[in-house]
């Protein structure tokens, strides 16, 4: 299933807020002596 390229930017979290927040969030954990962000797993 193709889908259009916008629709999986937001769906993929890439776009440009989404991505600032990601980089947000692994400031404060890395200020904050935190374990890094990891990908979550799909499999189910």
């Amino acid at each position: 299933m193709h889908l259009e390229a916008q629709w999986t930017q937001v769906a993929c979290g890439r776009t440009e807020d989404q991505l600032e927040m990601t980089r947000a969030a692994r400031n404060f954990l890395n200020l904050h002596g935190l374990p890094p962000l990891r990908p979550r797993s799909l499999n189910f």
